[in-house]
């Protein structure tokens, strides 16, 4: 798999070329001076509030897997978000954040089928959280100028969360329905029926786990639902405080939707880290508002602390969770054997 790990390299340098080439673009020969007249003080607040957002997340995962019986140390679990974060910002569409997920989770004993859920039902908070965020960003813009007029696309939003809610709905209540109507198709690709069973009951358990963690107390519930939001309030944060660092008075809800939708477009990039769709949102959105001056200087400091930052310190844990074993299992032939790890019966579900 070494052509695989040469091609995400690439995939990445590429992100990280394409960022500081807009940044340049966008101010010109004035990107360092503009830079060098940052207070000492921003970055390393910027850097402090993605850490403790990680810390949050880890706090979310404790909660979310002792909703299904499985007590874990918050060390373990941080290390499993900032994987799962590198995971998510190096590959094309966020594709290796599940894997990582699951790969790290069943190392230390957790069923896959129960760490997907648990990974789906965080998920499913982050929806719930935006879609709850939505109204609040529809009435705090609604003064904007006719140019900037945001309703139609927090409409689009607000119509995709729902729509996507309600197909979860759907699929958790009428899996029946599911199983039997993927039983044709699985046919027809020649699947052997003992697979087809198989396949079947880890629908099933995957099911029946996100039932579960969403059946948790209502405390536990809000709790969960309340650390969702506050991670993203301290992420979405971070370019508020850039754009204030260089004495501009930006509105805390559009630089909210800025992002919100920025981030959405970065979704459809095949880089990683949504480069190139990401960084002509942020111009478009921004530009506005901040003046040419400052608007790479400001989109540098932003993806260095959102997508670099997470590139160095969660690419370094990465490494040492997962990476190397994750690689040999990616790379082990059939033929090779088994993997190294231990069954997931001899390991036990708590730390």
């Amino acid at each position: 798999m070494n052509w695989l790990r040469r091609h995400l390299l690439s995939l990445i340098a590429a992100s990280l070329l394409i960022g500081l080439g807009v940044s340049l673009w966008l101010s010109g020969p004035d990107l360092g001076r503009t830079l060098l007249s940052l207070p000492a003080w921003v970055l390393p607040l910027g850097f402090a509030m993605i850490v403790l957002g990680w810390n949050v997340n880890a706090l979310r995962i404790r909660l979310l897997l002792a909703g299904q019986g499985i007590r874990t140390r918050h060390a373990k679990n941080l290390g499993v978000v900032m994987s799962t974060e590198f995971a998510h910002v190096a590959t094309p569409f966020g594709s290796g954040a599940p894997v990582t997920f699951v790969y790290l989770n069943q190392r230390r004993g957790v069923a896959p089928t129960t760490s997907s859920a648990v990974f789906a039902v965080d998920q499913l908070f982050d929806m719930v959280f935006f879609l709850t965020t939505l109204p609040l960003l529809f009435v705090a813009l609604a003064g904007l100028p006719e140019r900037m007029h945001v309703g139609a696309q927090i409409t689009v939003m607000a119509v995709l969360l729902v729509t996507t809610l309600l197909l979860v709905s759907v699929a958790i209540r009428h899996y029946r329905w599911l199983i039997l109507a993927t039983a044709r198709p699985l046919h027809a690709l020649r699947l052997q029926p003992s697979s087809r069973r198989r396949l079947a009951r880890a629908l099933m358990r995957f099911r029946l786990a996100v039932v579960t963690g969403l059946r948790m107390p209502a405390r536990v519930l809000v709790s969960i639902y309340l650390l969702c939001a506050l991670h993203w309030l301290l992420r979405y944060g971070v370019l508020f405080v850039l754009i204030a660092a260089f004495s501009l008075t930006p509105s805390f809800a559009y630089v909210f939707f800025v992002q919100l939708v920025t981030m959405g477009l970065g979704q459809l990039s095949f880089l990683p880290g949504g480069a190139g769709t990401v960084e002509v949102g942020f111009s478009l959105l921004l530009g506005p508002l901040v003046p040419a001056l400052y608007l790479g200087a400001v989109l540098f400091s932003w993806r260095l602390v959102t997508f670099y930052w997470y590139l160095l310190a969660g690419g370094v844990v990465f490494a040492i969770t997962a990476g190397y074993p994750l690689w040999k299992r990616f790379a082990t032939r059939p033929e090779d054997g088994p993997s190294s790890d231990p069954p997931e019966h001899q390991r036990g579900g708590n730390e």
